[in-house]
């Protein structure tokens, strides 16, 4: 145990003169007094090798050396001597050592050293994996990104010179693991490129409280703050090593790292901003209460009156430190667009979104840059931080091409308008009206050929360099809007569809403004799919009378409405006076029948594909073209072919099958056949369940969706409305799941089932009253929305004649011939 103050041997007399300059920073415990070494130790006269320690064993391991310093009587003395020799060889230049040299000695002071002091034989690699595994350990209090962040803090902690030597206290070390975060955190910060036209000031007290409000941008404010202290450093200042950043809650977006601080580690933590090297101290007391911040701000002040160096921010929310003591300043601070530097503008305005599922920059919407300065009065807040610092671009309008699938085969469309047919492609050059009706009859592909015209617009202004916004009027939503508190017009139905803010006040985000402001002012087209299929009459004559105000949708800068129908009669009855036009889509001529059929069973089957199977089936078949008209009456042919060629039966023989085919409700009962055999796969059970459950339910559910009065309906038949879907009907593939609701795959399926459920539940009753059946089909048939089940019944009765509702329904034809139907037509 050497005394020599220029020899680096291990000496009790230098880790003794330590403790006594360091021990007021420090809680004195038995064993607490720790030194690692991989010396060789020569220490049998006054250590003793350590009893077994529990607590140190968790720290080191069990398989360490550890040394004591020997308790027994005349130690205190040897001790005394030994330091005493190593002060007096201590040299006058050894200005490091000077207190040691010049320190009081006393044997109280030595007693408490041997009780505390320990040894831990350990070389320098043992101790870098040792506190690696502990960092680890403490990963779910401090998730430590790097080792070797904490390593070198800790390194240079150590050469630190005795005079400006920190102790490594529980709070200095806690500091250190979390400076980690502190140092990227601000380092991205500092990296962004946000500058502020003005910038805070300090006045004489050093102290700056921030007042912000709700919804407010936490990480603009800070940015604001760091360009502040760089504006007051006149030269190169290291921000991240030089600021203590306390946020008690703090979400850092560009690591996706939350950690919250507890109050008490706040307090702790504040003691580290007595370092020399930390100038700054950046603390929140958003999360805090009245009595915690007025705690806290006494010691912040305390700290600056100690050392007129250092500067503080304090971001607040409450009032709590408007009448404290001493009196500090207190900037209501609210962030403008335009409290932003030209530069940072323009960085914003750059930052790319998704417009309707496309990536543009902010900039490329219509007006945005006029629309910033008509909302410069909205603070802004967190949610435009989304567009300036997530990695997730930020979505605007809903995409009506999600839906589609790309790789799935399509046969161009023509169109006829009046007596003039052109294809699809040239939609935008030949029509110049300001709403188009799409007619059709179900399953023509009126949808589809929607969102090529939707492809084309998106090309088309791809060329052109500009941008539309093209909302689909989902008649579901609608059917909500309808029934919410706001007020009906055009621009909050739209913001509803695509689910923007309507009612917009000025406490709403700065973004709920930018988005209202940008769908009132853009160009756009309505899509409004299947208007003539849906129980919403009363909606759907809501709608029609907002796009029978001309004068809103040039306000709105809707230049189009194309709209989707089985009938154009029935959508523009009282809309003749606008500039309107029918364009009947175009059916299949019978090569493009034969091609559609051929490649859709090459999509869903093996083998070759005979080119002319759709004639040799017509040829022998003949109410077959006539049924098989329209790409979805196509799709259910290859699957029933399909399921007839996996049951061996050559495709030469198919004919047969659709032979027997009569009509429109046989052709579905045959396609339904299919999908009972693909799902019981020859398997009795199954096919019981399927028609016992799915069958019953899946007719129930289609009476739901499709007739608005569906309760009474049941009331008035008698019958108990208990059905359950279950998940895994999906598989059954009629009905599908969107939006987190079930829908029928196609509108006729829905209203193939409710056809079904009605004609068995009259079918079924022990007496058929005359009156009763009355009553249902004036429920049903009065309202032109169910005219497709209307379709179904009457079909059903050709096949299935049943006297009682013969003659009813032949009743009902005479009063509702095809001229009165129209005429009585009505939403």
């Amino acid at each position: 145990m050497t005394t020599n103050p220029k020899k680096s041997d291990f000496s009790i007399a230098k880790y003794f003169l330590s403790y006594l300059t360091l021990r007021k920073s420090f809680k004195i415990t038995p064993n607490s007094l720790i030194l690692c070494t991989a010396a060789k130790l020569n220490v049998a006269d006054i250590m003793d090798k350590l009893p077994a320690d529990e607590n140190l064993q968790k720290i080191f391991g069990s398989e360490r050396k550890m040394y004591k310093a020997q308790n027994k009587e005349g130690m205190v003395d040897k001790f005394l001597d030994k330091i005493k020799q190593f002060q007096e060889k201590i040299n006058e230049n050894e200005k490091d050592k000077e207190e040691w040299k010049n320190s009081d000695i006393n044997t109280e002071d030595i007693k408490t050293f041997i009780c505390s002091f320990v040894v831990v034989k350990i070389d320098l690699m043992s101790i870098k994996s040792l506190i690696g595994t502990k960092l680890n350990e403490l990963g779910y209090k401090f998730p430590i990104s790097s080792y070797e962040y904490v390593k070198d803090r800790v390194e240079e902690w150590y050469h630190l010179s005795t005079n400006k030597f920190v102790p490594m206290t529980k709070d200095y070390l806690m500091f250190i693991l979390c400076g980690e975060h502190n140092r990227n955190f601000f380092q991205d910060l500092v990296n962004t490129n946000i500058y502020f036209k003005e910038s805070h000031q300090f006045n004489s007290d050093n102290i700056i409280c921030v007042q912000i409000h709700d919804n407010i941008a936490i990480a603009m404010h800070l940015i604001k703050i760091l360009r502040s202290i760089q504006k007051s450093e006149k030269s190169y200042f290291p921000l991240k090593e030089n600021i203590l950043c306390l946020m008690q809650e703090k979400e850092n977006i560009f690591h996706q790292m939350k950690y919250t601080m507890q109050y008490t580690v706040l307090c702790d933590m504040i003691n580290t901003f007595k370092c020399d090297n930390m100038k700054y101290l950046v603390v929140s007391f958003l999360s805090l209460n009245k009595f915690q911040t007025l705690e806290l701000y006494k010691k912040i002040c305390d700290l600056t009156k100690e050392n007129r160096n250092k500067k503080v921010f304090i971001i607040i929310k409450e009032d709590y430190l408007q009448s404290s003591k001493p009196l500090v300043k207190i900037i209501d601070d609210k962030i403008y667009f335009n409290s932003l530097e030209s530069d940072t503008q323009n960085f914003i305005l750059d930052k790319k979104i998704l417009f309707q599922g496309e990536l543009v920059p902010l900039k490329d919407l219509k007006n945005v840059k006029n629309i910033i300065r008509e909302i410069d009065e909205i603070e802004i807040d967190e949610c435009i931080e989304k567009i300036i610092f997530n990695k997730d671009y930020y979505s605007i309008g809903c995409n009506f091409q999600n839906q589609s699938k790309p790789d799935e085969f399509y046969i161009n469309r023509s169109l006829m308008d009046n007596s003039k047919i052109f294809p699809e492609k040239d939609f935008f050059e030949k029509i110049d009206k300001n709403i188009v009706v799409i007619t059709g009859p179900s399953g023509a592909g009126k949808t589809t050929i929607l969102k090529k015209i939707v492809k084309l617009k998106k090309g088309k202004d791809e060329v052109d360099s500009k941008l539309t916004w093209i909302i689909n009027v989902d008649l579901r939503k609608t059917k909500q809007f309808f029934r919410k508190g706001i007020e009906k017009n055009m621009t909050n139905l739209l913001c509803h569809n695509e689910n923007i803010t309507a009612n917009v006040t000025p406490d709403s985000s700065y973004l709920a403004h930018l988005e209202r402001k940008l769908i009132e002012s853009m160009d756009k087209i309505l899509i409004i799919d299947g208007l003539d299929e849906n129980n919403y009459s009363d909606d759907i004559e809501k709608i029609r009378n907002l796009l029978a105000d001309h004068n809103s949708l040039q306000a709105l800068n809707i230049s189009l409405v194309i709209m989707c129908a089985r009938d154009y009669d029935c959508i523009l009855k009282q809309l003749r006076d606008l500039h309107s036009c029918e364009l009947r889509l175009i059916p299949f001529s019978p090569s493009e029948k034969s091609s559609y059929l051929n490649e859709h069973l090459k999509e869903i089957m093996s083998g070759n594909i005979k080119n002319d199977l759709f004639e040799e089936v017509t040829n022998s078949a003949p109410a077959f073209e006539a049924i098989c008209s329209t790409p979805l009456s196509l799709e259910m042919v290859a699957k029933i072919i399909k399921n007839k060629v996996s049951k061996n039966n050559c495709i030469e023989s198919l004919s047969k099958i659709f032979d027997t085919v009569t009509n429109i409700y046989d052709f579905y009962s045959c396609y339904l056949q299919v999908i009972k055999d693909e799902f019981a796969q020859d398997n009795d059970k199954l096919r019981g369940a399927f028609d016992r459950y799915y069958i019953d339910s899946l007719r129930k559910f289609a009476a739901k969706c499709m007739f608005s009065d569906f309760p009474n309906l049941l009331d008035l038949l008698n019958v108990d409305d208990s059905y359950e879907i279950n998940k895994d009907a999906l598989n059954v593939g009629l009905i599908k799941e969107l939006n987190g609701e079930y829908k029928f795959v196609h509108k006729t399926f829905e209203e193939y089932f409710a056809a079904e459920f009605l004609w068995d539940c009259l079918c079924n009753k022990k007496k058929q009253r005359h009156d009763l059946l009355l009553e249902v089909l004036n429920t049903v048939f009065l309202k032109s929305e169910y005219l497709g089940v209307l379709d179904f019944i009457e079909e059903i009765l050709k096949i299935n004649p049943n006297e009682k509702i013969s003659k009813i329904s032949s009743e009902y034809n005479l009063a509702l011939t095809t001229v009165n139907w129209k005429k009585t037509y009505h939403f």
